[in-house]
């Protein structure tokens, strides 16, 4: 069966960048944190980090590069914390922000556009977006008192009538 855009989810694109932007704010604050031990020429995926093990823990890292600077045989965090001035709790503290962050941003969808799927929802939205025509064509405003007498199944953006994709996804799917 076709599937049809009836709308697009707003709130999980704007989540989105958001939540890549905190990434991007996340992932600078850790470089600076750690500049002493990054080597910062350009690199494709990263920006300008070359090694990008460094994102995959940034404490570990750190504790690696620097137990390799003071000549160590092994990592030994507690070491390390003694003989530099690592901020390796604010660092730690960055590390489990930036995982969740790209949890949320791999765990989010590909496409934002909702979709009419079945056959009622695709006929729901047929007879609502012509009624958002008529409406449209009147070049009736968009009010409280219009939202109300159509019981919220339309909805108008940019003083544009269109078919409420909340209402068609949820009456649908409470039938």
């Amino acid at each position: 069966m076709e599937k049809i855009i009836i709308g697009v989810n707003e709130l999980q694109r704007i989540k989105d960048v958001t939540a890549n932007k905190r990434r991007v704010a996340i992932k600078n604050k850790a470089m600076e944190l750690c500049k002493d031990f990054l080597d910062t020429r350009p690199h494709e995926l990263h920006g300008t980090v070359s090694d990008p093990k460094f994102f995959e823990s940034f404490s570990k890292y750190v504790v690696n590069k620097a137990t390799e600077k003071l000549g160590l045989k092994k990592p030994n965090l507690e070491k390390v914390i003694e003989l530099t001035d690592i901020p390796y709790k604010q660092i730690k503290r960055l590390e489990n922000d930036y995982k969740l962050v790209m949890n949320d941003l791999l765990n989010s969808p590909d496409d934002y556009n909702i979709y009419a799927e079945t056959k009622e929802e695709i006929q729901l939205f047929k007879e609502l977006q012509l009624l958002c025509e008529q409406l449209n064509k009147y070049k009736v405003k968009p009010s409280f008192q219009v939202l109300s007498a159509f019981k919220n199944r339309v909805t108008a953006k940019n003083d544009t009538w269109i078919p409420n994709h909340i209402y068609i996804k949820t009456i649908v799917k409470n039938k």
